[in-house]
């Protein structure tokens, strides 16, 4: 989340939602293979 929030001071806002879009995939992954 720390990064998150570095990065909306440091790029632009594509480059923000596409480093979101990867972050979310990534947490869904990762909560997926918790419960499973």
């Amino acid at each position: 989340m720390k990064l998150l929030f570095w990065n909306i001071n440091k790029k632009d806002n594509a480059d923000l939602v596409v480093t979101r879009m990867r972050e979310d995939e990534a947490g869904i992954a990762v909560f997926a293979e918790f419960w499973n």
